[in-house]
């Protein structure tokens, strides 16, 4: 059966406790594994340890996909760092929240999304691959600030990650920054799953669906091999990353 295992890990880059919450699949004990990479871990498995009460149901969807296609993962949540979260998953500091998320009365986030991918590049991976049966192969994925901070870390670290899944992105944050980043890249051989619903913003031109579109093209320039989802009425929370994971996990692994 599979499981999962609770582990308390350092950040020795930014000097915080984090815990790892690490989805081990059936065929674990026997089979060499990929890993996928997750951030906001809390919110994956348990809809008590969820911040807004539902999970993404990731081991449900886990099990379904080996049952089905005899194919398992290992799935590492990294849990996030609450009040650093907006730091932690951007390299650049921002001054948007204000206009997109006033009633977090913050001025200014971002800027140590470089130390946080240090650590989870340098030390946690090989950490991973020395306790658990993995076959090197890295995927990375997250929702919203999550998922802005799994595309840098793929241009950042290219061949780190076989595939990107960056689900309801929060390209708003820094949205310059990525277009000069990905035009300035070379991005052939990265893969990436993009998402977006379209009711995600509480602005009426909803913005956030525009901006994803616009990075989409951008990859696509870049000869990256880059997947666009838009669902229709979807919002921006965790009961629609619960209804599209299955179908990233069908992406990423489907080969």
């Amino acid at each position: 059966m599979s499981r999962i295992e609770i582990v308390d890990a350092f950040i020795t880059t930014l000097n915080r406790e984090r815990k790892l919450r690490i989805y081990l699949p059936e065929n674990h004990d026997s089979v060499r594994c990929p890993v996928l990479y997750m951030h906001d871990g809390q919110n994956l498995f348990s809809d008590e340890d969820a911040a807004y009460g539902e999970s993404w149901g990731v081991k449900a969807a886990a099990d379904a996909y080996y049952r089905q296609h005899g194919k398992g993962l290992i799935i590492v949540g990294i849990d996030n760092g609450e009040i650093y979260r907006f730091d932690e998953y951007s390299p650049w500091i921002s001054n948007k929240l204000k206009k997109y998320i006033p009633e977090l009365g913050m001025d200014f986030a971002g800027g140590e999304g470089d130390k946080y991918l240090d650590w989870l590049v340098r030390e946690l991976i090989p950490m991973i691959n020395q306790k658990y049966r993995t076959n090197h192969t890295n995927y990375l994925a997250g929702s919203s600030m999550g998922a802005n901070i799994t595309l840098y870390a793929g241009i950042k670290y290219p061949g780190v990650f076989r595939k990107l899944g960056c689900l309801s992105p929060a390209f708003w944050f820094s949205l310059q920054e990525f277009a000069r980043l990905i035009k300035a890249s070379a991005l052939k051989d990265l893969e990436v799953y993009l998402d977006i619903g379209t009711k995600e913003s509480r602005m009426i031109t909803n913005p956030e669906l525009r901006h994803a579109k616009r990075i989409y093209r951008l990859l696509k320039k870049k000869d990256c091999k880059a997947e666009l989802l838009i669902e229709k009425g979807a919002l921006h929370r965790e009961s629609a990353w619960k209804r599209r994971f299955p179908g990233f996990l069908s992406w990423l692994l489907d080969e």
